[in-house]
């Protein structure tokens, strides 16, 4: 799971964030009995900006947030090879605009100002071991 905070500069028009998001992922380590996963999630923030009073279309942050993780199973062993066979985001836990200002917008009685965005994501990455490969490179002699 990821739980991240993304600061918006310039500061956003309230309920204008929308988010796309790439996953990385890669296997870092292998122990006995482990699998040691490393990977990213870069998100592009579009959004509304409030730059001296005046409403820019299209704003956009690009961060990237790291994340860690482990896979036990006692049949895994040091020295085998493992791919991730599959890497999806599988849903949004929380996805919020917080720390509110500026001017209060008179028909909602609410600050009109976003300066962070709040977000916690559920991440499934799936592994398989590669099959073993002979050192035989095909030459006899």
């Amino acid at each position: 799971m990821t739980d991240h905070r993304t600061q918006l500069i310039p500061p956003a028009k309230r309920n204008s964030t929308r988010v796309e998001r790439e996953l990385f992922a890669q296997v870092k380590k292998i122990c006995d009995g482990i699998v040691f996963i490393s990977g990213m999630v870069r998100k592009t923030i579009t959004y509304t900006a409030v730059i001296n009073k005046e409403e820019v279309p299209n704003q956009q942050i690009v961060d990237e947030i790291p994340f860690h993780g482990i896979i036990e199973n006692e049949d895994i062993k040091e020295g085998e090879h493992y791919t991730i066979k599959e890497a999806k985001i599988i849903c949004n836990v929380d996805r919020r605009e917080a720390n509110f200002g500026g001017p209060i917008n008179p028909q909602t009685h609410k600050h009109s100002l976003a300066f962070r965005l709040l977000e916690k994501e559920i991440i499934r990455i799936c592994i398989q071991k590669e099959k073993e490969q002979n050192s035989f490179d095909g030459v006899r002699f």
